[in-house]
């Protein structure tokens, strides 16, 4: 979490805006694979919303910071709202999430297997 992500806290309950981005190369979906759960998981890239941040921003920035290439959300697809529940800390997360449509001139740099960049694994 960075000083300027828009995020909230209340006692064990946490709120959050997200951005995330679906970009297609040869009809393969790209997702980021989180391998540093107990339970790896699939997930489309984005990250949270700064304040003073469009969500159109905010996905173009993520994709730079994490795979270091450039996008053109082409269109919204849909708003998500998660709410989940810790189960441990009992603690709860609300979280509405824009999900674009993505476009890059860059696309074929990306590899066509699994790649990694930094921490972060890409299939």
């Amino acid at each position: 979490m960075e000083a300027d992500d828009i995020m909230f806290q209340h006692d064990r309950q946490f709120f959050n805006v997200r951005a995330s981005g679906m970009l297609m190369k040869d009809e393969k979906i790209l997702f980021h694979c989180d391998n540093n759960e107990p339970t790896p998981y699939f997930a489309l890239i984005g990250g949270k919303v700064k304040f003073g941040e469009s969500s159109q921003d905010a996905i173009k920035r993520e994709y730079d910071e994490e795979v270091g290439i450039e996008v053109k959300p082409e269109r919204l697809l849909w708003v998500m709202e998660h709410q989940l529940l810790d189960s441990e800390t009992q603690s709860t997360l609300q979280q509405v999430v824009f999900v674009y449509l993505l476009s890059s001139d860059e696309v074929n740099k990306l590899p066509d297997q699994r790649f990694t960049v930094g921490r972060h694994t890409f299939e």
